[in-house]
């Protein structure tokens, strides 16, 4: 696809935009044509505009401005529908952000809100398309999704046709009406509606209290741990998603982005804080969690990095269109002049649902009652982080409370510890321990965790590090490095992968005998994903099968890929698997030989205590691969 290109002896782009209005007189943004994108698409913004009729105005961002197609009937997801669409002037980028009333008087007064927005993604050449009278594309909006084309009309000059093209986006149900950006129509906009009156009447009559609340006052509620999943009357669940924890406020007119740190992030996301700038309610304070979604519709904590390390003004912007973030809110701490953290969970969540748009870059986290175990087993399945149990009485009280419960679903891998930060502040022991990964038999920098560890494993994992540094690194990357590649630290990683950094040490086993490394992306079982847990139960040696199957979904040895099911893999050496053994067998050693890691290692061998050979030296408590 070719890049946007613009002629230099071409007229501007932007002048009948400019002649036909009167800047000085409308809210509407300037006139100044913006350097073309690296590539063709971009932006794609819908307007709904009330002026004289109502109309839908689709703008596709190419060559430095939103090319601009007025639809009077709007867009249908029905192939049957052929909605004629007028070419009119070009409009700035700015204007993609323009919400409000044009006075009268001016050119196309009335109500205008910002009915959809996203990416838009050309499938042919755009500028041939232009010239011939036909684009085909590809729409990546809060509403309008697939395929669509826009076909000119051969007797007309400005006339076209917009015509949803046959994929998955197909549908016969119409959209729905509300601003992706205030959730407002453009009828309450024009009628300038208070929607905020019938929210602060129901809260006066739950008794919240008023009083005015600021975003740098609160502290953020946080939940406990627990392992296991679970249903009870009084508890609700949430999917537990993998962003950042952040707290969303709109104050005198202004939007702000706090992280659990207390740090602003408001210029990094500023496709959220437009979205919470354009709430027409004061005083506001949202909690939930700020995520960048894959093309499957996944949070994706590598993407939510990369955004958050661009500092560049036009970067933050570009991204900002080609990688939105999106911030799922399930919390209210304050609204319009009201402290809502008092209230029972249910009250707070229900009052939320009733303020936020139905699409957008904001949306509602929703919840589901008393089916905890069922909601588990979804999220492990679609390879989510977990889910978060609430007690639906608990007030928002900050600081770590039992009336939240955590339950992680993520999977772990095995890194090499070879690093390790100085500690800042009261923090004892070290800051950050700086693990890596074999990739192709080196040694492969993954990042850093410093969280989960308890006062007493931060000094008893110092003092082991504090003896091994070592002059020279073992991979590139991390600051006082160790010496030797002794130590193997078992983590929990995002969606099973290694890339960006890590965080969230689940454990932090003994170190390992030197030479004696756990294979990355193989642990216990020979696969090239990550497993689940400890082992739940071990096949005697002297059935040649040496097989720890994990808690998770791989329960027998036959869920295990059909390509790697017969054989394990240790760093020793490989077992290998007689196909006529079955995994069910009753001498199967089951439950407690696995649970109380009985196992032990003698080259490349690999036996189950209960049946050790009597020539054999005595045996150690550890696990394959692993000497003590």
């Amino acid at each position: 696809m070719p890049a946007n290109r613009k002629d230099k002896a071409a007229p501007d782009p932007l002048g009948a935009y400019r002649a036909k209005r009167s800047l000085d007189r409308t809210p509407e943004p300037g006139a100044r044509p913006a350097a073309p994108a690296p590539k063709a698409g971009g932006l794609f913004i819908v307007h709904m505009h009330a002026a004289t009729r109502l109309h839908w105005d689709l703008r596709l961002e190419m060559e430095g401005v939103l090319k601009s197609w007025a639809v009077p009937k709007g867009p249908s997801a029905n192939r049957a529908d052929k909605r004629l669409a007028v070419h009119v002037e070009d409009h700035p980028l700015e204007y993609g952000d323009f919400e409000g009333i044009i006075p009268e008087g001016n050119y196309g007064a009335g109500a205008v809100i910002v009915w959809d927005r996203g990416v838009w993604v050309p499938l042919e050449d755009p500028f041939e398309g232009l010239k011939k009278g036909k684009l085909l594309f590809e729409l990546k909006g809060y509403k309008l999704r697939g395929k669509w084309t826009l076909v000119k009309l051969k007797k007309g000059v400005k006339e076209w046709l917009l015509i949803k093209e046959k994929d998955a986006y197909v549908s016969e149900t119409p959209y729905s009406d509300e601003s992706v950006l205030s959730g407002m129509t453009v009828e309450e906009l024009r009628a300038a509606k208070d929607r905020a009156a019938p929210l602060r009447k129901e809260l006066e009559k739950l008794g919240a209290p008023q009083r005015p609340v600021r975003v740098e006052e609160t502290e953020l509620m946080l939940a406990e741990t627990r392992e296991q999943p679970f249903s009870k009357a009084g508890w609700l669940f949430e999917l537990k998603l993998d962003g950042y924890r952040v707290r969303a406020a709109r104050e005198d007119g202004e939007a702000k982005l706090i992280s659990r740190k207390g740090h602003d992030m408001t210029a990094a996301f500023p496709e959220i804080a437009r979205a919470v700038a354009a709430l027409p309610y004061e005083g506001l304070i949202l909690d939930g969690e700020l995520v960048v979604l894959d093309d499957a519709g996944r949070p994706s904590f590598n993407r939510l990095q990369n955004r958050a390390r661009l500092s560049r003004v036009p970067e933050i912007k570009r991204a900002a269109v080609e990688t939105p973030a999106t911030f799922y809110v399930f919390d209210l701490l304050a609204f319009e002049g009201y402290d809502v953290r008092p209230l029972p969970l249910v009250k707070r969540k229900a009052i939320l649902a009733k303020l936020l748009p139905r699409a957008g870059a904001l949306r509602y986290s929703d919840d589901f009652e008393t089916k905890g175990e069922d909601l588990y087993e979804h999220v492990v399945q679609l390879g989510l982080e977990g889910i978060v149990a609430k007690k639906t009485d608990s007030p928002y009280r900050g600081g770590r409370s039992a009336n939240w419960l955590k339950i992680r679903a993520d999977r772990t891998d095995d890194f090499v510890v070879v690093g390790y930060s100085r500690p800042k502040g009261s923090r004892g022991g070290f800051g950050a321990l700086h693990l890596a990964g074999y990739e192709d038999g080196k040694l492969v920098y993954a990042g850093r965790v410093g969280s989960g560890f308890t006062a007493q494993q931060l000094d008893e994992v110092s003092a082991e590090l504090e003896g091994a540094v070592r002059d020279t690194p073992p991979c590139e990357g991390p600051p006082a490095l160790l010496k030797d590649k002794e130590n193997v630290g078992k983590r929990e990683t995002r969606n099973g992968k290694r890339g960006g950094r890590t965080n969230h040490v689940s454990r932090f086993p003994c170190p390992v005998a030197r030479g004696c490394l756990l294979e990355p992306r193989q642990g216990l079982l020979a696969r090239r994903e990550v497993h689940q847990g400890r082992p739940d139960r071990v096949l005697p040696r002297h059935l040649s099968l040496a097989l720890a199957v994990s808690q998770g979904p791989a329960r027998r040895a036959d869920a295990l890929s059909r390509r790697h099911r017969g054989q394990v893999l240790f760093p020793e050496g490989r077992a290998r698997i007689h196909s006529r053994v079955a995994a069910d067998r009753a001498d199967v050693e089951r439950g407690h030989a696995a649970r109380h890691r009985l196992f032990r290692v003698r080259q490349p061998r690999v036996a189950a205590l209960s049946r050790q050979h009597g020539d054999d030296p005595a045996a150690r408590v550890g696990e394959p691969g692993v000497e003590h």
